[in-house]
């Protein structure tokens, strides 16, 4: 099958990485065979103008800096010249000689240029410059430290370096982050006379953590440079984001930042799509130890509630590796907070936002209890001991004795009201410390800790507007009308407290030895109210048609506690590398006393609010909907093991390596879902109504899974290629026990015990050829996997109130879906902290799970997980990080100002259909993956004045049209559409511990629209009105500018 697709791919794919490829090999060549340059200086210091040639050139020029200061140049300008004619003409008027010194240039001064007598000059010190380079492709090594007598340089972006010594006898140790440590004996410097270094590199995969050269130096793993040599390094195609880059933002949390790296989105705020590929074919990492899920109803890590300044950087990786987990086909998002700190530092910063529309604007919220202000409940909305202990004593709730119903029902809360007051400013306060000591005999001791405590506040009006086909003749598309269901303007109030901290302790000893223990805790409280009101139609389903009104309160907490011990190990000559990983992960999900209560009207009679009644309850049929609630709980745990032994080998000039491991994981839940509502009841014993419950049991399961993988791979370096490659073995085994949801029939309450146990064996390869120093291409292949989650097996259904579907589970889903991924990137790197990338890609998917319409009842509104027969997925990506200087060469203002420009662009086009087959029911047999964008666009333009502490960003994001809700031939597929996001934000150093830092978010104040394509003509186009005629505008909403300032000390 992949074979035949490859055959019938459309060429201008294919043909995109190829045709890049041939634009950048020209320039190299050219480089190579090139010896004039075009340079223009303005009159200045000689030291300038020595450092522009030496940057535009490559070439190392050396001089003495004491010598040289305050000798000036007069504008020159020179067009297709060699270096020795430039020289030539920048000395010609003043009493300097340039001097070829083998593969450098000396600049001297020379008496004999002065007019007058000059005092006999000083012999000057000696001068050792060079340049390093990687020793397997030549390309310029930029930031290698040189100590030598005591002195220390690093190199330029060329890779060069100079240093003025006095004569004598020298060593020189060269060390760079991933290469190790090179001695150089035997160096003689002499007076007036200048020695050449040129000094190739050899890479030392082992050693990304700390290298030691005279003092410790640790790797800076957050910085725009340091992530693109990380990307470029990895054996896998991978896009990531620094912590630089989310500093220059105002992202508050993980999903406001991963939504900027190539080829992801977000879905509904909080869950992430890789490639089109929806939250359930991507699986997140926290630092080595697969992420949490705080969902009810899907295997998706909730990015709301990370804070940004707590990430050191994100990684997402989209090809496979027999090291990574199997489970993924969009991506494997690795996040990372910091280790070993590179530097002391303790920073605390305040915030205080203003949002459009809701600071300082009528608010309206329930009641909160005492440990509300830091995201907790202090039991205010807690199920009452005495009524869950008779609960769980019989089941259900219903089963009990009238007479004690009524006396329960006096225990829960009674508040069906929210209070009034004014939205106070959204406030932010951060506080993180680092520190290194030195415990001395090499070993060294990291401390990093963080705390964050945010409370925000939103105001939304959304506007919902429902309806469904009805009419028409059978089978036949286009004869029928659609009809209102529901119109509903919401007012929407959130209050969101969230309180994150992190300490993480690191020790070092000597270059071999690291050990980690990493603890994170992070928690989101969040009290939200709607006033729903609006009109039921004709076609409405619960309602009578007429006025209705909905007043709903729900209290939702999500929390983490990730705690894990790692070390990494080196022996024999750092031949032999070991890693290993114990970790524990604690994760709650709480939503308790969701309360709805609903107000109907009559249309012959409303005369506005006042004429809203409660509807009346029934005496035998428990109602949800006109008086209800119900509490959630969610407790999951997660228990990891993980070890990889690397062996590097050495032979026939080559440095191949071996790696092997194996990782374990369990993982338990238990999950509680008590729906209650209320039955009529004779006033005279009470409020007139009493406790009820429609299910028991079914709405809960416990499940566990139990995760067993080893993998063996190898990585070969054979000159310009390097393959790696390997086979990855994962046995799975998931077990989930609940009760049977139907209530009539052989099934009814039966008791499901759910066993499912699976081997499967998931080859890799990538393959990496270097085309020249700068440029390389990848390519890759691999088998992933997607297992369902416990919630999808589970027969357990709800109804979701805003759509009005139900949502039933399927305990008879395959025990996985399998994956075939192809993978094809050239990358070209310009200079230091550069990049450009485009690549593409193509997935085929055998059994994917999918949401079907369910023939349930006799409405056509009920869905459940079920398996297609087959998808696939295929796109291109381009990704671009370009710093400005290099087009802007000249010396006057706005070509300096031009100079602090950086570009960073990525794009991807996603094309996604899945084949129902015969499954599909009253579904379209072929359309688009659940969630997937057509296309991404994410772009920045970053000013940077290092002299003056400024910082100015400008950053855009939008998403193509995607698939929000999948309909049928009653309902219409709902799309989100476009919203273009415009973040201005700025930073400013007051002094050198203060510094100013604030911006404006969604600029433009995007509307965030969902349409259903009503008149079916393809277009999607927003009506404020009109049902029949036009598109329907399904949800529709402001969230407002939102203005951001701050203060920061840093001591």
């Amino acid at each position: 099958m992949l074979l035949k697709w490859l055959k019938q791919l459309p060429g201008r794919l294919f043909a995109l990485p190829v045709l890049t490829m041939l634009l950048l090999l020209p320039p190299a060549i050219t480089r190579a065979q090139e010896a004039r340059y075009s340079v223009k200086f303005e009159q200045g210091s000689l030291e300038k103008a020595l450092s522009l040639l030496r940057k535009i050139t490559g070439t190392s020029i050396a001089y003495n800096l004491e010598e040289i200061n305050g000798a000036v140049v007069q504008p020159s300008e020179y067009s297709k010249r060699t270096v020795e004619q430039i020289l030539t003409g920048l000395l010609a008027d003043i009493p300097f000689d340039a001097e070829k010194r083998g593969t450098a240039w000396l600049v001297k001064k020379n008496p004999g240029k002065q007019t007058q007598p000059a005092p006999v000059p000083k012999k000057s010190p000696g001068i050792i410059t060079g340049k390093i380079m990687d020793e397997e492709d030549a390309q310029p090594l930029p930031g290698v430290t040189i100590r030598i007598g005591g002195k220390g340089v690093t190199t330029d972006e060329n890779g060069i370096f100079t240093l003025s010594l006095p004569k004598g006898q020298y060593e020189a140790e060269i060390s760079s982050v991933g290469y190790g440590n090179k001695k150089i004996t035997e160096i003689t410097i002499k007076d007036d006379e200048i020695f050449t270094l040129d000094i190739p590199l050899k890479r030392s995969k082992g050693q990304l953590g700390t290298v030691t050269v005279s003092s410790r130096r640790i790797k800076e793993t957050g910085s725009i440079a340091a992530i693109i040599t990380e990307i470029r390094e990895a054996d896998a195609v991978v896009s990531g984001i620094s912590r630089e880059q989310i500093s220059r933002s105002q992202d508050r949390d993980a999903a406001e930042v991963v939504r900027r790296i190539p080829a992801v989105s977000v879905l509904n705020n909080r869950f992430i799509v890789v490639r089109g590929l929806p939250q359930r074919y991507n699986t997140v990492m926290l630092n080595g130890t697969t992420a949490p899920s705080f969902e009810a109803d899907s295997r998706a890590f909730s990015f709301d509630i990370m804070p940004s300044g707590m990430i050191d950087r994100i990684m997402v990786y989209k090809t496979a590796m027999p090291e990574l987990p199997g489970d993924f086909a969009g991506g494997l998002v690795k996040v990372y907070t910091t280790g070993m700190p590179v530097k002391n530092f303790f920073n605390v910063s305040f915030q205080t936002s203003y949002r459009q529309g809701t600071t300082l604007k009528e608010f309206y919220e329930q009641p909160q209890g005492g440990k509300s202000w830091l995201g907790y409940d202090d039991g205010t909305y807690n199920l009452p001991t005495a009524f869950k202990n008779a609960r769980d004593a019989n089941g259900r709730i219903d089963l009990l004795p009238v007479e004690q119903r009524r006396s329960l029902t006096k225990l829960v809360n009674n508040n069906w009201e929210a209070g009034q007051k004014n939205a106070p400013m959204d406030t932010r306060l951060n506080i993180d410390f680092a520190r290194r000591f030195s415990l001395g005999n090499d070993v060294q001791l990291g401390v990093v800790s963080a705390f964050s405590h945010s409370n925000t506040y939103r105001y939304q009006v959304i506007l919902r507007n429902t309806g469904k086909y009805i009419g028409g003749t059978d089978d036949v598309i286009g004869d029928e009308t659609f009809t209102r269901e529901y119109t509903f303007s919401d007012q929407a109030y959130e209050h969101a407290v969230r309180l994150n901290g992190l300490v993480n302790l690191s020790l070092a000893i000597g270059a071999n030895h690291t050990i980690e223990f990493k603890n994170l805790y992070t928690h989101l409280g969040s009290s939200a109210h709607v006033n729903r009101s609006g009109i039921a139609g004709p076609e409405a389903s619960d309602s009578d048609e007429g006025y209705m009104a909905q007043k709903v309160f729900t209290n939702t907490y999500r929390g983490t506690y990730l705690g894990q011990l790692s070390g990494n190990h080196k022996f024999f000559n750092k031949k032999t590398e070991i890693s290993w990983l114990l970790a524990y992960n604690q994760t709650k999900y709480t939503d308790p006393d969701q309360r709805s209560r609903e107000f109907s009207a009559d249309t012959a009679i409303y005369y506005g609010d006042y004429s809203m009644r409660e509807r009346e309850l029934n005496h035998d049929i428990v109602s949800i909907a006109n008086r209800g609630r119900q509490y959630i709980t969610l407790p999951d745990t997660a228990k990891t093991f993980g070890l990889d032994i690397t062996q590097h080998f050495e032979f026939l000039g080559i440095t191949p390596q071996l790696k092997a491991g194996i990782f374990v994981e369990d993982k338990g839940r238990t999950f509680e879902f008590i729906q209650l509502g209320y039955l009529k009841d004779e006033p005279r014993y009470g409020p007139g109504y009493v406790v009820g419950e429609n299910f028991g049991r079914q709405n809960s399961y416990t499940a566990s899974n139990r995760l067993q993988a080893g993998y063996l791979s190898a990585e070969i370096p054979i000159r310009s290629w390097k393959i790696s490659g390997g086979v990855r073995i994962e046995k799975n085994t998931q077990e989930l026990h609940t009760f049977a949801w139907e209530t009539t029939g052989d099934l009814a309450k039966e008791k499901i015990d759910l066993h499912k146990e699976h081997t499967s064996v998931l080859p890799s390869v990538n393959i990496t050829y270097n085309l020249n120093s700068t440029s390389l291409v990848r390519a890759a292949y691999s088998k992933t996997l997607n297992r369902p989650e416990f919630r999808e097996i589970a027969s357990f259904f709800y109804k979701d109130y805003y759509t009005g579907r139900m949502a039933y589970g399927n305990p008879n889903l395959k025990t996985q879906t399998d994956i075939s991924n192809l993978d094809l990137r050239v990358e070209h790197y310009p200079g230091p902290g550069e990049m450009i990338s485009l690549g593409v890609f193509y997935k085929e998917f055998k059994n994917p799970v999918e949401f079907y319409y369910y023939v349930g009842t006799s409405s056509r509104n009920n869905f459940q997980w079920g398996n297609a027969e087959s998808a696939k997925n295929y796109g291109a990506e381009l990704d671009i990080v370009l710093s400005l200087d290099r087009f802007f060469s000249d010396r006057n203002w706005a070509s300096k100002q031009l100079q602090k420009l950086s570009v960073l662009f990525n794009a991807a086009y996603v094309h996604s259909r899945v084949n129902l087959g015969s499954r599909a029911g009253i579904q379209d047999k072929e359309r688009p993956m659940y969630g997937q964008s057509p296309y991404l666009v994410n772009g920045s333009i970053n000013y940077t004045d290092e002299d003056k502490g400024l910082k100015l960003t400008a950053s855009y994001n939008v998403i193509g049209k995607r698939l929000f809700g999948i309909g049928n031939t009653d309902y219409p597929s709902i799309y989100e559409m476009p919203q273009h996001l415009l973040d201005l934000t700025f930073s400013k150093n007051l002094s050198k511990s203060w510094e100013l830092k604030g911006g404006i978010q969604n600029l433009l104040n995007a509307r965030s629209m969902q349409l259903q394509d009503v008149n079916r003509d393809g277009k999607y186009k927003a009506s404020e009105g009109a049902f029949d005629a036009v598109d329907n505008l399904y949800q529709s909403s402001y969230e407002g500018t939102y203005f951001t300032l701050g203060v920061g000390i840093k001591l």
